[in-house]
């Protein structure tokens, strides 16, 4: 999976959440009817996803077009769903589906 996000120069541009963003998150990760959801109010997704929007904005300013935003495994596929919903085009690993051999670098973390 990595391989298809490496830029021509070798290397990995990643975006990650700040740690305590990401503690929230994971700790409104809840069971219902058999289903794990993060359990966001509009208002935090609204943030989440314009944190997101500004980073991407920021970076594209700087060059840096091809960049994928890695989180804790639990929360890989709900942020994923969140940005599909909200059309932000951003590429979402964990830490699990990283190649340990690829160079990366972490170009900013978003706050929510």
């Amino acid at each position: 999976i990595t391989q298809r996000f490496i830029n021509e120069d070798g290397i990995l541009k990643v975006i990650t959440l700040k740690p305590e963003t990401e503690q929230k998150f994971i700790s409104k990760i809840k069971e219902e009817n058999g289903v794990n959801q993060i359990l966001l109010t509009i208002g935090e997704i609204n943030q989440f996803v314009e944190g997101t929007n500004s980073l991407k904005a920021t970076l594209v300013t700087k060059g840096i077009e091809n960049i994928v935003l890695i989180v804790d495994p639990s929360l890989r596929k709900r942020l994923s769903e969140i940005y599909g919903k909200f059309g932000v085009d951003l590429a979402v690993l964990s830490h699990a589906e990283l190649d340990s051999t690829a160079n990366f670098s972490i170009e900013g973390s978003i706050e929510a």
